[in-house]
């Protein structure tokens, strides 16, 4: 989707995060921005470490953050003004679309990032704005990490969403298969 200021003028509210890094922000965000909710958290993406780890000193540094908790795989700081957490994934690396086709599911499977232009764009799954509406979860590609997405499921429902009948049935059989290695 481009044409952002009059498109999708709520986007404009996550610019404060893109700011001095060369990281995107994808995933579970976009869902609560879209739905009108609070947004908890951003997490930011990179294409390499270099580029994470630069972004974390910027935060680090920053009088605009504090530092919120920090481990190997990622480093949070909340934002004074909105209260929010930005939190800087150190574990993933890769271009946004790349990024997230390893998303579980479509509501997550969403971006905000500069172009080579310099301008903001926005790209989300095709049914984004389908599944989110209807508060439907939906696996569309392969489980990664099936008892991460299993527990995801779960706190989900808390939120009003489910899995569909379809996803279900991929996610059994992912857990089927599951043999404790590499667990997240």
């Amino acid at each position: 989707l481009k044409s952002l200021p009059d498109q999708l003028p709520k986007l404009r509210f996550l610019d404060r995060f893109m700011a001095n890094h060369s990281g995107y922000i994808a995933g579970g965000c976009f869902k609560w921005l879209f739905l009108g909710q609070k947004i908890k958290d951003v997490d930011l993406f990179f294409k390499d470490e270099i580029d994470a780890r630069k972004a974390g000193a910027y935060f680090e540094a920053s009088d605009e953050y504090t530092t919120a908790w920090s481990n190997d795989r990622v480093s949070a700081f909340r934002c004074k003004k909105t209260g929010i957490v930005v939190e800087v994934i150190y574990s993933f690396f890769g271009q946004p679309s790349e990024m997230i086709a390893n998303f579980d599911f479509t509501i997550t499977k969403a971006f905000y990032a500069k172009n080579e232009a310099g301008e903001y764009e926005f790209f989300a799954h095709e049914r984004f704005f389908e599944h989110l509406t209807n508060r439907k979860l939906v696996i569309d590609d392969n489980i990664l990490f099936p008892l991460s997405t299993f527990n995801r499921s779960y706190r989900y429902m808390k939120y009003g969403f489910g899995l569909c009948g379809e996803s279900k049935t991929k996610l059994i059989g992912a857990l089927q298969g599951f043999n404790g290695a590499n667990m997240n």
